[in-house]
């Protein structure tokens, strides 16, 4: 009798894959378990193509914690040094204003599985992604606080930098939000909702596993408006590379197949580089100044004539993604009637300084720190 891989139930379909439970993949993590001899692990917070995040306690401390739990794969890959980036950056230069822009390791070990051994990161714990408080959260004078968000994140890049690391990953979702008094907060996050886990299904080895729903702690619109100041941190240097490894090229660095899961890569791989397609058909770079690539910077990429023709444009047809094209234009656009015509010049120069293709001709971000727009007053019209 042939065997077939168990399938998926419904419930999965934001979770990480139930087939990536294998020798080298994810370790089977339950509420409860205790971590480290330690950390007793409270919640789910989410997942990625190589690990899953999750809330916990320090039973000694009785603080809140992160931990971050790799995948026996990750964990031994030699082309993956989140754990060196995350002790180097807590000790570069504390006196750099970024220093604090930073996610800050507390504890680091390793556990024993069913699957193998895990890397385990341990973090403070921070409240949900940029990306969702600007979706769901209203607040007062935005254009004035997406300005200092934006400060923040420049800083600890420029720091990021200074200390010898590329990111690689910079998305919306990796600037995660700092909650004053964070213990008291989690615990009456803890006390209003309980945690979502589903019946145990099984692995293709027949290891039970018991899914818990990824909750990332929420910041209501009360919440943040109560906050003093919306502090964000730069997370997750899992894909990063020191300054002289990423000029071997990003493509060649992530190629291993086993890093990320097949979810993973069809909806993230976009951010390694601006080449793949993915990242073109999310309209990330199809503002006009992208729209073709100077013939000299084309000689210099070693794999220019996979994603572009001679005169500089795609090799991709976006005959069928029109509504792309013109996002520069209608962004700017949507802020007329909202911004006052300076300040829209303002943010205009800011966002073409980022979207300079040279790249000796692109500020760092310690210039764009002192780019008129961010420095001056927001206007907005009476």
């Amino acid at each position: 009798m042939s065997s077939s891989a168990p399938a998926q139930p419904d419930f999965l379909s934001n979770e990480e894959p139930l087939s990536e439970y294998e020798p080298g993949g994810y370790h089977p993590t339950k509420l409860g378990d205790t971590l480290g001899r330690r950390y007793q692990i409270k919640r789910k917070l989410g997942w990625g193509g190589y690990s899953t995040v999750w809330l916990a306690q320090d039973k000694e401390t009785k603080d809140y914690l992160s931990i971050k739990i790799l995948t026996a794969f990750a964990s031994r890959s030699p082309k993956l040094h989140e754990l060196e980036y995350l002790q180097h950056t807590a000790k570069y230069d504390p006196t750099h204003p970024g220093y604090s822009r930073i996610i800050r390791l507390l504890d680091h070990f390793y556990h024993s599985g069913p699957y193998g051994s895990h890397l385990c990161l341990v973090t403070e714990v921070m409240g949900e992604g940029v990306q969702s408080l600007i979706t769901f959260t209203k607040f007062h004078n935005q254009t004035a606080i997406a300005k200092d968000i934006i400060r923040q994140v420049l800083q600890g890049v420029d720091y990021i930098h200074k200390s010898g690391i590329v990111h690689t990953d910079f998305k919306l979702d990796n600037f995660l939000m700092e909650i004053e008094d964070m213990n008291a907060y989690v615990k009456r996050a803890l006390d209003s909702s309980s945690a979502i886990v589903h019946p145990p299904v099984k692995a293709e080895d027949g290891t039970p596993i018991t899914y818990v729903t990824s909750t990332p702690l929420a910041i209501s619109n009360e919440d943040a408006e109560s906050f003093k100041r919306l502090k964000v941190k730069i997370i997750d240097l899992g894909i990063a590379c020191w300054e002289s490894g990423c000029r071997l090229g990003l493509e060649e660095r992530h190629v291993e197949s086993r890093v990320h899961s097949p979810r993973y890569d069809q909806d993230r791989k976009s951010n390694l580089s601006c080449g793949y397609r993915g990242y073109l058909e999310q309209g990330l770079c199809t503002p006009s100044p992208f729209w073709k690539v100077p013939k000299d910077l084309l000689k210099r990429g070693k794999y220019s004539v996979k994603y572009f023709k001679p005169d500089g444009s795609f090799v991709f047809d976006f005959s069928d993604k029109e509504a792309l094209i013109p996002k520069w234009d209608t962004l700017l656009n949507d802020l007329v009637g909202v911004l006052h015509p300076d300040e829209l010049e303002r943010l205009k120069s800011f966002l073409g300084a980022m979207l300079t293709v040279r790249p000796e001709d692109r500020p760092t971000a310690e210039q764009l720190l002192d780019h008129e727009w961010l420095r001056s007053e927001t206007l907005m019209l009476p």
